[in-house]
C-alpha cells in the first residue's frame, strides 16, 4: 500500500495579528505541496462567502472579534452587520430589506448561525446568498456544528475554515474531505484547497498597563 507521510513537515509559527492586519488576511497557511506558508487574504468581494466551524465558543469568538476589527480598519467604506441575536418577525423582515439595499457593500456577520436559520421565512438566507453580487453583500457564518447550515447553503461558502474542535466527522462533512484528527489548539484549523491544508490564526500581543 501507501507510504503514508505525516501532513506537514514543520508547524507553523505564532503569528501576530498586527501582520495579519496590514496585509489584510485572516491567517497563515502552511502549503506543504509548495513547500511554503502563505496568508490567508480576505478581499470585500459580494460573490465570496465564508464559513467557519468550532465546536469551541472561545475560539469563534477569538475569529469574530479579530475580523470585526480586520473590517474596521481595512474596509472603512463598507458597513458591517454583527449578528447574535434571535429576532422577532417585524425586526427579520426589516433586516431583511436593509440587507438587500443596493446603497452601500455589507459585510454580515452572523455570529449564532442557528439563531440565523430560526428566522429563514422573513430573512430569505439563500435567496440573499444567490443574488448577494446584485445586494452588494458578503457573509461570514459561524457554526458549531455543520447541520446548523442547509446544504444548499454551505455549498455556496468560497471558504470553509475549520478551528478548534473535537467532532472528527462533523468537521470532515463541513469540508468536503476526511479529516482523520481532531483540532486542539485554539488558534489552529484546517481549511480545504485542492489539498487539506493547516492553518493558524493570528497571535494578540498582551496589552502591558503602564
Amino acid at each position: 500500500g501507501k507510504a503514508i507521510h505525516s501532513l506537514w513537515c514543520e508547524p507553523i509559527h505564532t503569528w501576530p495579528e498586527e501582520d495579519l492586519f496590514q496585509h489584510q488576511a485572516i491567517g497563515i497557511v502552511d502549503v506543504i505541496f509548495r513547500q511554503k506558508q502563505c496568508y490567508v487574504f480576505f478581499q470585500y468581494d459580494a460573490q465570496s462567502h465564508w464559513a467557519f466551524l468550532s465546536d469551541d465558543q472561545h475560539s469563534r469568538n477569538q475569529m469574530i472579534t479579530y475580523c470585526k476589527k480586520l473590517f474596521q480598519i481595512r474596509f472603512p467604506g463598507v458597513k458591517i452587520y454583527s449578528i447574535d441575536t434571535v429576532f422577532n418577525r417585524e425586526e427579520a423582515i426589516l433586516m431583511n430589506h436593509r440587507f438587500c439595499l443596493k446603497d452601500v457593500p455589507k459585510i454580515i456577520v452572523i455570529q449564532e448561525t442557528s439563531r440565523f436559520y430560526e428566522r429563514d421565512n422573513e430573512l430569505k438566507i439563500h435567496d440573499m446568498l444567490e443574488h448577494s453580487q446584485e445586494y452588494n453583500l458578503q457573509c461570514l457564518f459561524f457554526l458549531s456544528q455543520s447541520s446548523m447550515m442547509p446544504y444548499r447553503d454551505l455549498a455556496l461558502m468560497i471558504r470553509k475554515i475549520c478551528l478548534k474542535n473535537e467532532n472528527c466527522e462533523d468537521m470532515s462533512n463541513f469540508l468536503g474531505v476526511r479529516v482523520k484528527q481532531s483540532i486542539q489548539a485554539c488558534e489552529k484549523g484546517l481549511l480545504y484547497q485542492n489539498h487539506l491544508l493547516s492553518f493558524q490564526m493570528g497571535h494578540r500581543k498582551e496589552e502591558k498597563n503602564v
